[in-house]
């Protein structure tokens, strides 16, 4: 992408119009089970075993081996989003709702009524932009490894779909994005990265948010079946490690670029003509994830000291989720650091302005802390 300040006449507050539209669900909007068409299904065990060799190849030390294994699995990728375009309903993401401003600077669309197979299809494009971003993203391994394995349950949940769609040609009306969203790829620009990287932290907010969701429902339910709801918590930790590396993924970019050019586009005045500033706030998928974190802990309030007697893997499994949360804190004020260059800026994305960025994420963490620590399994006693 050589120029994503361009805009376009039907959406000026679109920072990267090269990129396409990008479906998410509504936050009201369950996601999986995926149902989608058998031939969807095998396309997506092919990728699921290409993405098997990319987790192994992460785990490895030398960054070689990642770099031998992730164009095969960004070309099942490829193969799969053609797939789910050719054989599933679609819905237009142009139709979709924005829902915030800051979305509609990321070209991103969210819908309550799209298909599972959709659905499936645009996080398959996101997970392929992603991954093969990877490729150019010098990107810690253990951020590496927490991206890849994000993504990798994503594909192998759409792999194991339990239900089938009958194949249709009907409700197709947007065959040209849909073959756009599987053939675009990334090809390490920084502004490229900013935007599909953003994409995929969205995506890991909705999937982390709603394995919370399923586990608080069967903690509340009038049967408890604890080993079901620390298999939720176990997944929605994958995801929250997930969407802390993508956030990080998406800042790998030269300071200069995000100061002179980047943060910019994010003010009001811009040449995305935007009316106020963006702020991480205004991210629906996040406050999503965070309203089901405290269901989560008001549903199961029991101290870890309590809790560990008698259910140990339940009090593991919610301790884990909640450092994960920390952690995911921790990692936005040291990229904020990284960022803004001075703990006084006060324009960033990941806080409102009018304020030290970094200094009100420090705050942030430090009630994160005090309120979280009852619930973990070593304490946090460092605020």
């Amino acid at each position: 992408m050589t120029s994503a300040l361009a805009r376009t006449e039907l959406d000026p507050h679109r920072v990267a119009p090269q990129i396409p539209l990008v479906l998410l669900p509504g936050t009201g909007t369950r996601i999986t089970p995926w149902t989608v068409t058998r031939p969807s299904r095998l396309a997506a065990m092919g990728a699921h075993r290409a993405l098997d060799r990319v987790v192994a190849a992460a785990a490895h030390p030398d960054r070689r081996v990642l770099g031998g294994h992730l164009p095969a699995a960004v070309t099942a990728l490829g193969h799969l989003a053609a797939t789910l375009a050719r054989h599933e309903p679609l819905t237009p993401a142009a139709d979709g709702d924005p829902t915030k401003l800051i979305h509609r600077y990321f070209g991103v669309r969210h819908s309550n009524t799209a298909t599972s197979g959709c659905l499936a299809l645009h996080a398959t494009a996101v997970i392929r932009w992603c991954l093969a971003d990877l490729e150019f993203a010098a990107l810690d391994a253990a951020d590496v490894l927490a991206e890849v394995a994000a993504c990798h349950q994503v594909i192998a949940d759409i792999a194991q779909a339990p239900r089938f769609r009958e194949a249709s040609r009907a409700h197709r009306p947007d065959l040209d994005a849909a073959a756009g969203l599987a053939e675009y790829l990334p090809d390490g620009d920084s502004w490229a990265r900013w935007v599909v990287a953003h994409h995929g932290y969205l995506l890991a907010n909705l999937l982390a948010a709603e394995e919370i969701d399923r586990a608080t429902a069967i903690l509340g339910g009038p049967r408890r079946y604890y080993g079901g709801a620390v298999e939720h918590l176990r997944r929605a930790a994958v995801q929250v490690r997930g969407l802390t590396a993508m956030m990080i993924h998406s800042a790998v970019l030269p300071g200069s670029l995000y100061v002179d050019e980047i943060r910019p586009t994010m003010e009001p005045g811009a040449i995305t003509d935007l009316p106020t500033a963006l702020t991480g706030g205004m991210f629906v998928e996040h406050h999503h994830y965070r309203r089901r974190l405290a269901e989560l802990l008001e549903t199961l309030p029991q101290p870890y000291d309590e809790l560990v007697v008698h259910h140990p893997d339940l009090a593991a499994a919610r301790s884990d989720l909640l450092n994960r949360d920390l952690d995911d804190l921790e990692r936005h004020i040291t990229m904020g650091t990284t960022l803004l260059l001075a703990e006084t800026d006060e324009k960033s994305l990941v806080q409102r302005p009018g304020k030290s960025a970094v200094g009100e994420l420090r705050k942030m963490r430090s009630r994160r802390v005090a309120d979280y620590r009852p619930f973990l399994a070593t304490g946090r006693e460092q605020a």
